[in-house]
């Protein structure tokens, strides 16, 4: 049974403040890739790859927001006096990720078959090869982070597979605290400092590897903020946004003006400091309040499809840019902006006509 601690108080609403920084979060991570899979580099301006600073690391804002919401959701269930049965808790995160997760690695494996035949770029990926098994490991969930090997198929995914992962320990340490009658805040923490015992130690064993590293200390840094969240009166609310903004002005400002400072253990620095600080603020009421809106919510739906879909989207542009000889150039801001866009509406339509109808069939079989 899912346990309830601290001083956590439920709320119903959704916080499409949070929406606001999955899409930022999505976008930024669409350049991020774009640059690094199409080779190019900016001669002026921010390179979301490449530079000084790697973006990479916003996949850990997805990951603290993603355990966040779970701890939140957890809270949510124990309030109405429900008790959330493990086929019920990790069936709703299958579902919601899983599907697409498997289409597109199916439509990637396509995708780089034709780029390696009829393009003489080298895909980033030089370890990506067809195979059944890598792609059966995709549709389950299991590509990166579990015991088997990485093909490298549609990699981006790697973020899914260690979510599920994360999901299945957090129901499984809950569980435990309840049956050894201890608070299951030991073991978040203990969760979080075995994530950064694998990243320091570059550990890399099945379940114990990068990939799992970034997604235990940071997604449990979620769960952890879920559980105490701070007190909802005006005096702590100023609190909070006063260090919220500190915490993010002195990371932004080392970053810039001093990055040497920062640049050993960054990745540390965006996960405990500024992306923690970058949540809490988003969340105050005020904030959500002033971002309730529609349009954001629903972007922040169709993300998920554009995540998913952005390297297939990047391997069907590289192959249809060389084959046909589009007077056009790949290595261009403008082309990379235009790119997002169309991803963006790619990502409605996937999600109105693939998504929802699979997820929906889904749920009919399990319920």
């Amino acid at each position: 049974m899912l346990i309830v601690e601290g001083n956590a108080q439920v709320d119903n609403q959704r916080v499409n403040s949070y929406d606001l920084l999955k899409i930022a979060g999505t976008i930024i991570i669409v350049c991020t890739h774009y640059q690094q899979f199409t080779k190019t580099v900016f001669t002026y301006g921010v390179n979301f790859y490449g530079g000084k600073f790697s973006f990479g690391y916003f996949v850990e804002m997805f990951f603290i927001v993603s355990g966040l919401l779970a701890a939140r959701g957890v809270l949510k269930s124990q309030a109405s006096g429900c008790r959330v049965s493990f086929k019920e808790y990790i069936s709703r995160k299958i579902i919601r990720l899983l599907p697409m997760t498997g289409i597109t690695a199916i439509v990637y494996e396509i995708a780089i078959y034709y780029f390696s035949h009829y393009t003489t770029r080298e895909w980033v990926n030089r370890g990506t090869v067809l195979s059944f098994w890598g792609t059966v490991t995709n549709i389950i969930g299991m590509q990166i982070g579990w015991s088997f090997k990485d093909y490298k198929i549609n990699s981006i995914t790697w973020y899914v597979s260690v979510l599920l992962l994360c999901h299945i320990l957090y129901f499984f340490i809950d569980w435990l605290a309840a049956r050894c009658r201890i608070s299951v805040i030991y073991l978040v923490i203990g969760m979080i400092l075995l994530g950064v015992g694998i990243i320091s130690y570059k550990i890399n064993l099945p379940f114990l590897n990068g990939f799992t590293g970034r997604g235990y200390s940071s997604f449990f840094v979620g769960i952890l903020m879920g559980y105490y969240p701070p007190r909802k009166s005006y005096q702590r609310m100023r609190q909070v946004a006063f260090l919220a903004f500190g915490a993010i002005a002195m990371v932004l400002a080392l970053a810039v003006f001093k990055y040497s400072l920062v640049k050993d253990g960054i990745g540390f620095t965006m996960t405990f400091i500024f992306f923690p600080a970058l949540v809490w603020l988003m969340g105050l009421p005020g904030v959500v309040a002033f971002l309730n809106n529609r349009i954001i919510e629903r972007l922040a739906v169709i993300s998920f499809d554009v995540y998913v879909w952005q390297l297939v989207g990047i391997l069907i542009l590289l192959t249809v840019h060389d084959v046909y000889r589009l007077d056009f150039p790949i290595e261009s801001r403008t082309t990379m902006l235009m790119f997002v866009v169309f991803l963006y509406l790619w990502g409605f339509v996937s999600n109105r006509f693939i998504t929802q109808p699979v997820t929906d069939t889904l749920r009919k079989i399990i319920d």
